[in-house]
């Protein structure tokens, strides 16, 4: 091979190119109808084409995905795959197609591990033939067959064009050489929130045993490392800051956290995907997370590196074989978690990992220790590189023949991983008639925030990932919505008792949806299981709303109108709570005038009628209001029916509010959706006691956070 410099590296791309679409297909057949099937790759190419709309408009407003409304931040709430949405954003400005976007990057994943790979092998034993094979192994290992629909962790092939760059670094140390690693350690963390954390063992690693062999100019060493992480803080500090909003107190999805949970069993190192052409009927199968297989290719490539540089006049690479030999043993253990297990029998307690979960921020949402694999599959491809170049070495093999029999082991490896023809999932979101014209229409209105019925759970099938795509066609805020944490507004409609899901109610739910300011409903009768219900519901929505459905096909749109600016009532201010006494018949009711949000008063039961709290004030004055301060994680806890009545003598009341609190709930999350506050108001009634009865009926409990009265200012 004769190849040099950018055309020898373009002729490695097109040989993965080429293997990628074999490894793959039949997605290349119609890659803008086809996705690789089960799993997420249809929400993953929603992300990467809002990221890549987003591209096209300097990244504004990235972070408020156009789902979950009223919250915001809600790309925080999955994997936002910046570093894979904005690089191939091109392919979506051109098609228009988030599925011709989502698999232009899968197969790009495969051209970027294994010249990642190829440079690494090539350049750390002098050999493109052990590049070759270091490539290979980097971009076919047969792990990768089972994570085809998630691009994110196909992505991890940066960490090998990282590694090179640290190798590269410490042979010419220089400020453009320490920058290069940090961008492709930029590339790899925000790929996936993962990868931010695997991908500094290695490279730390690596980077320690580099500076202790050479024993170098430790001071310039130390000003580019500074230069590498001062723009490694600039980008990850921003993102950092919209991504901790999920692991907040007042986050919309409360306790998002949690120890670690798919990690890897010791049993893993032998399962695989069960469509793999030569190992599937052989190997146990993890079921995707722990199907660690690396290859029986890739294994005795390895072993046999470090059997050859036990010892060995070479010592550079013997040093660099303990290195990644070490590195091989850590990943490992690191992808057994928190309590490694045999079998599904606990071995022992890993403390490491239990104070990673407790003291580093976000660990606890890294859900796959399995994935610290990847440093293993890091460690498996260099020593395999360095075992193929000892034994072209012992054979005295011309490079004509080294290149032959690096191609045949490669070729081996690809076979080992393959598993084509891949399931695949084909997609559309125009699944009705009327369908296009519907959301071209509504891309054309005035805007306003959408609900699309029926909600996830009322229909024969989950319909929010195909409401999520045509928020990308008519560009509207939308409450339905898909992610791996999700708000509690979407439950909170879709439950079985909501206003939003039976016909005689349906005029509570139009009140709470002008509150929120949803301004169209988009209702499709025939998703309904009982398609006797969607048409209800339909004709109760446009009653409600005073306004005909405007149909298309099978679905219709009902515009409930332009935002209603809130009406302007009597300023009041609120009662020190220390001229309040509280009571309950259940729980402990001064948790609501503590003045802290995150504790609360919970009846600990399921809601009946008979619920009461009571309030005594110190003295008898006007009562004009009372506040109920929720959080967005406990929005199930509204009461379902409220009676509020004021006693001026503490014996005799009179009703001031009766009825459902559910319209009000809308105007709360509409100023604040993740600190609602339900504001009752009534003209004065001077009093000195309030009682408030829970009368509705609910599964959930009924809590408060803050409850306050409120008088005339």
């Amino acid at each position: 091979m004769r190849f040099r410099g950018p055309a020898e590296m373009a002729f490695v791309a097109v040989a993965l190119l080429c293997g990628a679409l074999v490894f793959t297909w039949p997605l290349a057949a119609d890659p803008g109808w086809m996705l690789p099937a089960p799993g997420d790759a249809l929400y993953n190419s929603w992300v990467l084409a809002w990221v890549a709309d987003r591209a096209a408009h300097g990244m504004a407003g990235v972070w408020d995905s156009p789902v979950f409304y009223p919250y915001r931040t809600t790309l925080a709430f999955s994997d936002p795959m910046l570093a894979i949405g904005l690089p191939f954003a091109p392919a979506y400005w051109v098609s228009r197609n988030p599925l011709v976007l989502h698999n232009v990057a899968v197969w790009s994943s495969f051209v970027i591990a294994g010249t990642g790979g190829y440079a690494l092998g090539r350049d750390l034993t002098g050999r493109r033939s052990a590049g070759i094979v270091c490539g290979a192994l980097a971009a076919f290992v047969p792990y990768r067959l089972s994570h085809l629909s998630h691009v994110q962790i196909l992505m991890a092939g940066w960490l090998w064009w990282a590694v090179w760059s640290v190798h590269r670094y410490f042979e010419a140390p220089s400020l453009a050489a320490s920058l290069r690693i940090a961008l492709f350690y930029l590339l790899f963390a925000l790929s996936s929130f993962y990868w931010a954390y695997i991908g500094l063992v290695p490279l730390i690693a690596i980077a320690g045993a580099a500076a202790w062999r050479r024993r170098g100019p430790a001071r310039v060493w130390f000003g580019h490392g500074l230069a590498a992480a001062a723009m490694v803080a600039v980008v990850l500090v921003p993102v950092i800051r919209s991504a901790r909003t999920l692991i907040a107190p007042t986050s919309a999805v409360g306790g998002a956290g949690g120890a670690p949970s798919d990690a890897a069993d010791v049993l893993s190192y032998v399962s695989g995907h069960p469509g793999l052409w030569v190992w599937g009927r052989l190997l146990r199968h993890g079921g995707g997370e722990t199907d660690l297989f690396p290859g029986l290719i890739a294994l005795t490539c390895a072993l046999a590196a470090m059997a050859v540089f036990r010892r060995g006049s070479d010592h550079v690479a013997r040093f660099w074989v303990k290195v990644y030999g070490a590195l091989l043993f850590l990943g490992a253990a690191a992808s057994l978690g928190a309590a490694p297990t045999y079998n599904g029998r606990v071995l022992f307690r890993n403390p490491v990992f239990t104070w990673l979960v407790s003291s580093v921020p976000g660990f606890a949402q890294l859900r796959a220790p399995a994935r610290f694999v990847v440093i293993v599959q890091l460690a498996l491809s260099v020593l395999a590189a360095y075992g193929v170049s000892a034994w072209f070495t012992r054979r005295s093999l011309a490079p004509g023949a080294c290149a032959i029999a690096a191609a045949i082991v490669a070729a081996l490896v690809f076979v080992e991983g393959i598993g084509a023809p891949i399931p695949v999932l084909t997609f559309t979101p125009y699944q009705l008639s009327g369908d296009r014209a519907l959301y071209h229409w509504l891309a054309q209105q005035p805007a306003g925030a959408v609900l699309e019925l029926p909600m996830d759970g009322w229909g024969v099938e989950h319909h929010s990932m195909v409401y999520q795509y045509r928020a990308l066609i008519h560009g509207d805020r939308l409450v339905n919505g898909v992610a791996r944490f999700a708000p509690a507004l979407p439950d909170v409609l879709a439950q079985g008792e909501s206003p939003a899901v039976a016909a005689d109610r349906i005029p509570e739910a139009v009140a709470f949806l002008r509150n929120l300011a949803v301004r169209y409903v988009v209702i499709h009768p025939t998703w309904y299981a009982a398609a006797s219900l969607g048409g209800e519901i339909r004709a109760a929505l446009s009653r409600a709303a005073a306004a005909d459905p405007i149909d298309f096909g099978a679905s219709s749109v009902i515009d409930l109108g332009a935002a209603r600016t809130p009406p302007r009532l009597p300023p009041v201010k609120e009662i020190p709570v220390q001229s309040l006494q509280v009571s309950a018949t259940t729980g402990e009711p001064a948790r609501m005038l503590d003045g802290d949000p995150l504790t609360r008063w919970i009846n600990g039961r399921p809601q009946s009628a008979g619920d009461r709290i009571e309030i005594a004030l110190a003295r008898s004055q006007d009562l004009s209001g009372v506040r109920m301060q929720l959080l967005s994680n406990s929005l199930n806890d509204y009461p379902r029916r409220l009676e509020v009545s004021v006693s001026e003598d503490g014996e005799g009341f009179a009703a001031c509010f009766s009825g459902s609190v559910f319209p009000a709930l809308g105007t709360a999350l509409r100023l604040s959706p993740l600190t609602p506050v339900i504001e009752l108001r009534w003209p004065p009634i001077h009093g000195v006691r309030v009682r408030l009865r829970q009368t509705g009926a609910s599964r959930w409990f009924w809590s408060i956070h803050e409850l306050r009265l409120l008088t005339p200012d």
